[in-house]
């Protein structure tokens, strides 16, 4: 397994490398995030800056079971070290991750049994703080995107809401001033 993870980690970063090298257009002040898949793991990562990262590695779903690793690096994806493992920690499967921060974190999630698909850390990754956000009579809601706006210091949540037993879904976003902590229901 281990050798698998230096492999996967490598051919990341290649992708990483081979994608900003063609052109991946970004402003300073935008974090970078990528999504990638590798032989049934998959990759969600978010840059803060050119050396301090963050990737979350989710194997497939197995028998309800499904690895969900934290790394970091602080070098610019040469090196990279194990945060936490989130396997029983983030609920549901994950879809998206952003770190506004080197403390601050979101990871997205679709709905599998869990109502929470909204995860919130304030230290680096340690801990992790599982919301809803949407309405009291939902039935669920499957996490879309996050994405962060550093200019604007704003983070954004597109979600999917399922809003009646007949299949109706709502698409709805969600703003955070406060890095995570605290949401706001934008009017679409």
């Amino acid at each position: 397994m281990l050798k698998w993870n230096k492999i996967g980690i490598f051919l990341l970063m290649l992708m990483v490398i081979l994608n900003v090298g063609c052109g991946c257009a970004k402003t300073e002040a935008e974090t970078e995030t990528g999504v990638e898949t590798f032989e049934s793991v998959t990759y969600y990562t978010s840059m803060v800056s050119d050396e301090l990262g963050y990737t979350l590695a989710c194997s497939d779903p197995a028998a309800s079971q499904m690895m969900k690793r934290l790394e970091i690096t602080k070098d610019g994806g040469e090196s990279w070290e194990m945060v936490e493992d989130l396997s029983n920690t983030i609920h549901n499967y994950p879809c998206d991750m952003c770190f506004c921060t080197e403390n601050e974190g979101i990871v997205l999630t679709d709905y599998h049994a869990y109502r929470e698909y909204v995860y919130f850390t304030e230290d680096g990754g340690k801990s992790w703080i599982g919301m809803y956000l949407g309405e009291d009579d939902d039935l669920y809601s499957d996490g879309v995107s996050v994405t962060y706006d550093a200019e604007q210091d704003i983070v954004t949540i597109h979600s999917s809401a399922k809003v009646s037993e007949d299949d109706v879904f709502e698409e709805r976003e969600y703003d955070s001033k406060d890095h995570g902590r605290t949401w706001e229901k934008r009017e679409l």
